[in-house]
């Protein structure tokens, strides 16, 4: 199952170690998100990566998912629609470059050699 309703700001993990040092060089302080540059629904995000496999591999077998909303999940507790940040500010503090969420996916796609994989 996947998500359509909920946003969250993915972030390529070499962004926060990044972000987290130019934190601690410039010595700040104060609230600072450090998020990916957009936000997206899992539903958009799973789009993006299959987008990406059917660039590469072409037609690529269909993935039976269901679309639901987060909250339809029967997690054990409500969670919230909007997770998303703007890390703007610290990119504008520190010159800070983040990574789109396009950018992550496409490492990940380039070092399969089949699909599916084995």
């Amino acid at each position: 199952q996947l998500a359509w309703d909920q946003k969250f700001s993915p972030i390529f993990v070499g962004d926060v170690v990044d972000g987290l040092l130019a934190v601690v060089r410039h010595d700040l302080s104060g609230l600072f998100h450090l998020a990916g540059l957009e936000p997206f629904s899992r539903v958009e995000l799973f789009g993006l990566l299959t987008a990406q496999l059917r660039d590469r591999f072409g037609d690529i077998p269909q993935v039976n998912i269901q679309i639901c909303r987060i909250n339809d999940l029967n997690l054990v507790e409500k969670r919230p629609i909007d997770c998303s940040m703007n890390s703007g500010k610290l990119v504008r503090t520190v010159g800070l470059s983040l990574h789109s969420a396009e950018s992550c996916c496409r490492p990940l796609v380039d070092s399969l050699h089949t699909w599916p994989p084995c």
